[in-house]
């Protein structure tokens, strides 16, 4: 990997921890708009108990999905961290020969 390379992915790599921190802590309020728009959507109006399990499913998919988006940033990030300290220990020894 290049140094432009493990830039690029750097950048990627912070957005997709931003947005998985994001979605996981805003995942009660998007999650509470959601079940809102679907109680608003129903014809024959809604059972409370319904509205409260589609209220924790919402959330629980947006905490579920932002966990991944900030584990796999995080895994990612450790991974290229090491590659980066590959690539500069091969750079000092071509530099020396």
């Amino acid at each position: 990997m290049s140094k432009e390379q493990i830039k690029g992915l750097s950048i990627i790599l912070s957005i997709m921890m931003i947005i998985g921190l994001v979605l996981m802590f805003f995942s009660v309020s998007i999650g509470t708009y959601l079940g809102d728009s679907w109680a608003s959507s129903q014809p024959d109006g809604y059972l409370d108990n319904r509205y409260e399990v589609v209220i924790e499913n919402y959330i629980n998919n947006f905490v579920i999905i932002g966990s991944i988006l900030f584990g796999v940033g995080i895994l990612t990030g450790v991974f290229t961290y090491i590659k980066s300290f590959s690539l500069k220990g091969n750079e000092d020894v071509s530099e020396n020969d």
